[in-house]
């Protein structure tokens, strides 16, 4: 029987350059979405106001009422917690 003693047995090397590409990879995703981020938030600064739909809601939140056919009723509820 042969027994090997830890301090003579071979480790295998470590490939260093799969963990180099992994964090390479891992940083250009991270500047991707930064860059992305930017962008959105540069070019979303031109507000184009109210959408018709909003201004009909927030008409609704002024006048609570059960009936309304066309949006359920707390719809105006929540309008009426945000105005």
């Amino acid at each position: 029987m042969h027994v090997t003693d830890a301090r003579t047995t071979r480790r295998a090397p470590r490939n260093v350059a799969a963990g180099s590409v992994t964090q390479l990879a891992v940083g250009v995703l991270i500047a991707l979405c930064a860059a992305k981020f930017l962008l959105h938030l540069f070019t979303s600064v031109r507000h184009y106001g109210y959408f018709r739909d909003e201004l009909y809601y927030l008409d609704m939140a002024r006048h609570l009422d059960w009936g309304y056919v066309d949006a359920a009723p707390l719809v105006a509820v929540y309008a009426k917690i945000a105005c």
